[in-house]
């Protein structure tokens, strides 16, 4: 039966421990810029992660990720070994997760089963740029670079950090785990047909009795084992929506901090993986759409930076996930105006509720963009959220409030498993 598997290539096993350093080396990036400090251990970890990438890709072959890990080491090992005390900080963070991007990129061309086509000569020259700077400038504050770069940032070193408690983890195929339940079912079945068996049933065996319990208690526990093979922790997930609201931050020039809460909940792999992409597009319209820029936060008496929240709770059995903004809220006339045009409208205005006329944003084609734009104004991401969640027989829902804010709500049945606490 086992011989219907096959070993995992080298090249599988090299993107699956690509990929997971690259996301937590993004973690940690991101995390670290926020706060301005590096402690000794995330600045070791992270010259582990890109030491170990750079050797795995020169053993596979993949000079062009070699050489990029290779001056993305370096600055690490720089700032490892001098701790430097003056740079940009936001630029740094720029460069690592260009450099990411990359391999990320390449690794998904692997994957497809081609080779690497990508250069990176552009990014290997700015890390290089960014070192000499680094080695250049490091005594010196407010010195120009490039003519107008100031390297002022201050990062501060931490030389004790706490313990941390890491699980044990192993990678499985993903084939073997389906065959496991499989297997794991039969047995369940297997086990009821035998213990009902007319024959058996009519015994009458104290302990038999006893020894038919016991296996229906270890039958029931191995059950629930096999089923939490399957099961992962919704920060697998969340974690990845922190580099979504940095660079969409960026590009719109908004100051915005996410928060995310509850991603210690476990849930089906396969579920998890479905969901990922409507949360993009919900964390999206919230950054976009929900939050305002700096500026009109101010006038408004409002933080300048907005908040947009990721929250999991389990209700009962079922699942409930909400992006929360602190925005200006949905504008309910703009919102009629938009689908009276688009003949969108199924009632007279005024006898809709606010509730109904929050869901009219979920139709297809639907947007209170005038113009399209790299983010929004197609119309496309609000139905799909709705296609994708109504696929696992899940809902969607909106509320809203006038300047305080808007909140989207997932609901995902209770038959999906789901591990965590209330």
């Amino acid at each position: 039966m086992l011989n219907n598997f096959t070993n995992d290539s080298l090249a599988d096993v090299y993107i699956f421990e690509t990929n997971k350093l690259i996301e937590l080396f993004e973690q940690i990036v991101l995390t670290r810029e926020k706060t301005d400090l590096y402690t000794k251990d995330n600045i070791n970890e992270i010259f582990r992660i890109m030491h170990t990438i750079k050797g795995s890709s020169a053993m596979m072959g993949y000079d062009q990720i070699t050489a990029l890990t290779h001056t993305m080491e370096d600055l690490f090992s720089f700032i490892r070994d001098e701790h430097p005390a003056y740079f940009d900080r936001s630029e740094l963070t720029d460069l690592i997760l260009a450099g990411t991007d990359f391999i990320k990129e390449e690794t998904n061309e692997i994957k497809e089963g081609g080779k690497i086509t990508g250069d990176p000569a552009k990014l290997i020259e700015e890390n290089k740029r960014f070192l000499h700077c680094l080695k250049v400038f490091n005594d010196q504050i407010d010195t120009q670079v490039d003519g107008n770069k100031e390297f002022k940032e201050v990062i501060t070193f931490e030389e004790k950090s706490g313990t941390t408690n890491k699980q044990s983890m192993i990678r499985i195929n993903g084939c073997k785990l389906d065959k496991l339940m499989d297997l794991m079912g039969e047995l369940v079945v297997s086990q009821s047909v035998v213990t009902q068996y007319p024959d058996i049933a009519e015994l009458k065996s104290k302990k038999f009795d006893k020894a038919v319990q016991r296996l229906e208690l270890i039958t029931k526990e191995m059950q629930d084992v096999v089923m939490s093979l399957r099961m992962i922790p919704l920060s697998v997930t969340f974690t990845k929506m922190h580099r979504i609201v940095r660079d969409m931050g960026k590009k719109l020039n908004k100051d915005v901090l996410l928060k995310v809460i509850g991603e210690e909940i476990e849930m089906d792999q396969n579920i998890i993986e479905y969901i990922s992409i409507s949360l993009m597009h919900l964390i999206s319209n919230a950054v976009v759409h929900g939050l305002e820029l700096p500026e009109e936060r101010i006038k408004k008496g409002k933080p300048k930076t907005g908040t947009v929240t990721l929250e999991a709770n389990i209700s009962g059995m079922d699942v409930l996930i909400s992006v929360t903004d602190d925005g200006h809220g949905l504008d309910k006339e703009k919102i009629l105006k938009k689908a009276a045009k688009m003949n969108l409208l199924y009632k007279e205005a005024t006898d809709m509720t606010d509730q109904e006329i929050y869901n009219l944003i979920f139709l297809p084609g639907f947007s209170t963009n005038e113009s399209v734009t790299e983010y929004s104004g197609r119309g496309v991401g609000m139905d799909a959220v709705v296609k994708s969640i109504e696929a696992i027989q899940g809902t969607v829902s909106v509320d809203s409030s006038a300047e305080k804010g808007t909140v989207f709500t997932i609901k995902i049945p209770g038959r999906w498993d789901v591990y965590g606490k209330p």
